[in-house]
């Protein structure tokens, strides 16, 4: 109790001096007005899962209570000495007075009163940018568990409006070629690929689309052209990708109904007005949350830099 009391109240002082500081009408001053609401929030979230656990803690120690009594030798003659229970709260209680919680010193109750006059003091609303710099634990999302084995964390914006655009052009260094580019999370990049696409409606040539159980095409030929001669056949013709190929994808009617090829360079300046809002939809509600999936995988694996800029390729 002391301790969480502390911590508010390090936090209370930490929030009145940055308001104090909004007396300077700037953006800066909005930002991290806004940014410490949002603090705010994330720490009353985390207290009330504190309080809810306290909570179902003390109904199991109660359940727990029951059970023992039921255990109890009832010829006891000091279990209802009420001195014993005294003695029992005077043990459990020792170093956690509830004055920790509920006795605030002077300084804390001007700091408490000054905190009071903010709430009820009536303010002009403007419409300030947002820069955040907190993150939020993503283990429970959208009502669903996610047992990830470790805390994934993502930054938190206030203002959906002001989301930086996930795509970015990058004019190239001695590692990574110029392009198109994403950060997929803190430390992971990768360079858009725009791969050739098939109508797999139609087009039943899955060449390069599927990488070769075999390393590289020398050593595929190798095992084809033995095993023509043990059965006495015609070398058949490998049609899977190989190292260093680049991959085809196959456009199906399950990731854009209207236009399975959509993505061809052929025909796409037409075809980017055509397409209807379902079938886009339909290829982000794969295409994103595949993008959600790298991005676990990557705080889960991974520690350093990570840049990949031949996803295309075999």
């Amino acid at each position: 109790m002391k301790l969480l009391n502390d911590i508010y109240i390090r936090i209370l002082k930490k929030g009145r001096s940055i308001y104090d500081k909004s007396i300077d009408k700037n953006i800066e001053n909005a930002q991290n007005l806004e940014s410490y609401s949002e603090y705010l929030n994330q720490m009353n979230e985390k207290l009330e899962s504190i309080l809810d656990l306290t909570d179902k803690y003390s109904i199991e120690c109660i359940k727990k209570a029951t059970e023992v009594r039921q255990y109890v030798d009832f010829n006891d003659k000091y279990k209802d000495d009420p001195f014993r229970m005294l003695l029992y709260n005077k043990d459990t209680y020792s170093g956690m007075s509830w004055s920790d919680i509920s006795d605030i010193e002077d300084k804390k109750e001007k700091l408490i009163k000054k905190v009071d006059e903010i709430i009820d003091t009536p303010s002009i609303e403007k419409d300030f940018k947002q820069n955040s710099v907190l993150y939020k634990d993503i283990s429970c999302i959208y009502g669903k568990h996610l047992d990830l084995g470790f805390d994934c964390k993502i930054p938190i914006i206030n203002k959906i409006n002001e989301i930086p655009s996930a795509l970015y052009w990058y004019k190239g260094d001695k590692t990574n070629p110029k392009g198109v580019y994403i950060c997929i999370s803190r430390k992971f990049y990768a360079q858009i690929p725009l791969p050739d696409i098939i109508d797999g409606t139609k087009d039943y040539n899955r060449t390069c689309s599927i990488k070769c159980k075999y390393e590289n095409k020398e050593e595929c030929i190798k095992v084809r052209y033995e095993l023509a001669q043990r059965y006495n056949s015609d070398v058949r013709e490998c049609k899977f990708a190989h190292k260093g190929e680049k991959y085809i994808r196959v456009g199906t009617s399950l990731r854009c109904p209207k236009m399975p090829y959509f993505g061809r360079k052929s025909t796409l300046s037409a075809d980017l007005g055509n397409l209807p809002d379902y079938d886009i939809k339909m290829m982000l509600l794969n295409a994103l949350s595949d993008l959600f999936m790298s991005n676990l995988w990557f705080q889960k694996q991974k520690n350093d830099n990570l840049v990949l800029h031949d996803i295309d390729t075999c």
